[in-house]
């Protein structure tokens, strides 16, 4: 178990080597971007962010049936949950979505954005994964104008989101990955939620 999400990013950074070229470590947003940070300064790669929606279903919120990330594409991921799904009613979710991101990112800045410039390596982290939907929707949007060399970083994930996450061809890092997986939140001590002034302060060091 983590004490909180600074130390599971301390922890990780100690399986990962310092990509080539110019690199930056890149956050999801919340979570992410505070296990990101010990990252970025022990490797010395700049700390960049990425907004990323889950697309939850119509009669459970909590449930994922797809992602959206913001980026040049926006074009949602959809997993196979979201078959019996009208597309009409994802598409309006969509919509909706996009309008928050515009919002986080016109508060977090667009300096930090990972889309700022082209770089020859990006390494994805996020505070943990259950499904993988939100990585993968984050790896696709960043590939897509940002580079192809995208590896992703995690803590804890479950053994399905390790299989989605490595479909997309990608290289994982992660410190666990335990078998009985139920939720992100019972792998840390300290789970509370990030806040947008918890991130202005990550972002600042």
């Amino acid at each position: 178990m983590f004490r909180d999400r600074a130390e599971a990013g301390r922890i990780l950074a100690g399986k990962i080597q310092k990509p080539a070229g110019s690199c930056t470590v890149t956050g999801i947003a919340r979570g992410g971007i505070v296990t990101a940070r010990p990252i970025a300064d022990l490797l010395g790669c700049d700390l960049t962010t990425i907004i990323v929606k889950k697309i939850g279903h119509p009669e459970d919120s909590e449930f994922a049936i797809g992602a959206i990330a913001e980026g040049q594409e926006r074009k949602p991921y959809l997993n196979p949950f979201s078959s019996g799904v009208d597309r009409e009613t994802i598409q309006y979710t969509v919509s909706r979505m996009m309008n928050d991101i515009a919002e986080m990112r016109a508060s977090l800045g667009e300096g930090n954005s990972v889309f700022r410039r082209r770089w020859d390596a990006v390494l994805l982290v996020d505070d943990g994964s259950a499904t993988g939907t939100t990585i993968v929707a984050a790896l696709r949007s960043i590939r897509s104008s940002v580079t192809n060399n995208v590896s992703v970083a995690v803590p804890v994930l479950s053994e399905d989101a390790y299989d989605l996450i490595r479909s997309e061809g990608v290289q994982i890092f992660y410190v666990e990955m335990p078998y009985d997986f139920e939720a992100v939140s019972e792998f840390y001590s300290d789970f509370r939620e990030v806040t947008m002034e918890d991130l202005a302060t990550v972002l600042r060091r």
